[in-house]
């Protein structure tokens, strides 16, 4: 296509947009944020010796929102987002003249002289949020919200991102740090104050271009549609003040993660994927300056494999998590203007040691939590238990310092050799598998400090230092390309700067 033709229909398309606009829109609002990071990391893996790690570059993350009121009660909501490093476009220096034309070389091959990340395609704009929210539909306590939307219940233990605060799509920053979080779902919202209730369902992944597919590669019954990943909750909300004359929320719920992705190919011995959450999380206040949580959460369901094991076998889901914590504000005339805090959290999931037909590993379903930085970009939220120290203060009125320590270790001792494939990690460590460890529990200690200063309203500097140092159950491993265990200790430094508008 032309780039003449291409920008007459871009005007069309804007003067189409400029007049719709002007008979229905009955207010527009234009806002976002622009967030840039240098990010330096090193030793991930745990063991510099055998495979060093280390990496460093700067980041950009751009959102641009525009949400319009309609008429009837009718609002839209569009929201885009880039996510990039600084310098992946295509170098022309990196192109190569061959007789076929320009070569860039394989963006696979990191050891080629021309390789680049133009394939990335970290220059585009993603549709980030795109719903429709209709209130008072066909009467007034219901709400109805659909399209692309964030979706986040609690404190997201189990609702918070499509594919976990671990993981992401986007591979042009670092996974654990993109802001990529929204569904694909219908949100129906009835307000019966003081309890809320949320139905939802979500299509969280499409594994066939549906109406090609099953027309050129001749599957029948729809076997491929049969294979998507779907999500169902119902998430009660009640606001404890307003019906017990305790300030607090009490959160009751139930969601249910269907995939059946590749199970049409095994013979019918073999269950469904699926995975049912049930819970309470109960939040509020204890005394004057004293806010606690605590929630509980159950799993059951079934698997197609034994998940220890990886073999054939057919398993049961057993799994559950508890999570509680307690702030409190210290409040004084000497500090009243410093707002100190100190904080505990406790987070125990749990985990699988043998091939028993039982899944008890955690699953960690969508969650959004990072209970410490280099340990949310190391390993899932799984298998493990941890606790957490909390604390912060606000030396002048635009600063704030923050600590956040933590330890952590295995929920269940390892046994037979001591394999948890549980306890596995992203890129740039792919598994912690810990064999002949003698049966150490100790995974390790973490440590975040942050420093933020709001240079104005609308910026916000930052600067984070965070390290985790590996313990008994890592040092004392013996694997493949780490006979002598994970040693090393990881680390990262990020300054960022924020700007709102």
């Amino acid at each position: 296509m032309s780039k003449r033709l291409i920008i007459i229909l871009a005007v069309a398309f804007m003067l189409g947009l400029s007049l719709a606009a002007y008979a229905e829109v009955q207010n527009v609002k234009v806002s976002g944020d622009i967030l840039m990071r240098a990010i330096s990391r090193s030793d991930l893996t745990l063991n510099p010796d055998v495979n060093k790690y280390k990496a460093s570059g700067i980041t950009s993350q751009v959102r641009v929102r525009v949400d319009a009121d309609l008429t009837d009660n009718v609002s839209t909501t569009i929201r885009l987002l880039n996510e990039r490093s600084w310098g992946d476009q295509l170098n022309p220096m990196d192109a190569v003249l061959t007789d076929e034309g320009v070569d860039v070389g394989d963006p696979w091959d990191i050891s080629s002289p021309y390789a680049d990340s133009s394939w990335l395609g970290s220059e585009d704009f993603e549709i980030d949020l795109a719903y429709v929210t209709l209130k008072e539909f066909l009467y007034s306590p219901l709400t109805l919200t659909i399209g692309r939307q964030e979706l986040r219940f609690g404190n997201a233990l189990i609702i918070g991102d499509v594919d976990t605060n671990m993981l992401s799509n986007s591979f042009a920053i670092p996974l654990d740090l993109s802001l990529k979080k929204s569904f694909d779902a219908i949100r129906a919202t009835l307000d019966y104050t003081p309890w809320v209730l949320d139905l939802v369902y979500s299509k969280i992944a499409e594994h066939d271009v549906w109406w090609a597919t099953n027309l050129y590669n001749n599957r029948p019954h729809g076997e491929m549609e049969r294979n998507d990943t779907d999500l169902y909750g119902i998430n009660a909300s009640l606001d404890t003040k307003n019906a017990l004359g305790i300030e607090g929320k009490l959160d009751l719920y139930y969601w249910l993660r269907r995939n059946l992705y590749g199970n049409s190919m095994w013979d019918g011995n073999y269950k469904k994927d699926e995975c049912n959450t049930i819970g309470a999380l109960l939040t509020g206040k204890i005394l004057k300056n004293l806010t606690g949580n605590i929630e509980y959460a159950w799993q059951f369901g079934y698997v197609p494999y034994d998940i220890t094991y990886m073999n054939d076998d057919n398993a049961k889901r057993q799994a559950f998590a508890i999570q509680g914590g307690l702030n409190y504000m210290i409040q004084s005339e000497k500090y009243k203007d410093k707002s100190p805090m100190v904080g505990i959290k406790y987070t125990y999931l749990s985990a699988d040691n043998k091939a028993d037909g039982k899944a008890t590993m955690w699953d960690p379903m969508f969650e959004d939590q990072t209970p410490n930085n280099l340990v949310n970009a190391m390993f899932p939220n799984t298998g493990t238990q941890n606790i957490n120290i909390l604390g912060s203060i606000k030396p002048t009125e635009d600063t704030t310092l923050a600590i956040n320590y933590g330890y952590y270790w295995l929920s269940k001792k390892p046994k037979d050799n001591g394999v948890i494939p549980a306890i596995y990690g992203s890129s740039p460590s792919s598994e912690w598998t810990l064999w002949n460890n003698d049966g150490k529990r100790a995974l390790g200690s973490a440590l975040d400090l942050t420093a933020t200063y709001d240079y104005t309203e609308d910026v916000q500097f930052g600067l984070t230092f965070g390290m985790f140092a590996p313990g008994k159950a890592l040092k004392d491993a013996e694997y493949g390309s780490h006979p002598d265990g994970y040693e090393g200790t990881a680390t990262q430094l990020i300054g960022s700067m924020k700007v709102t508008f």
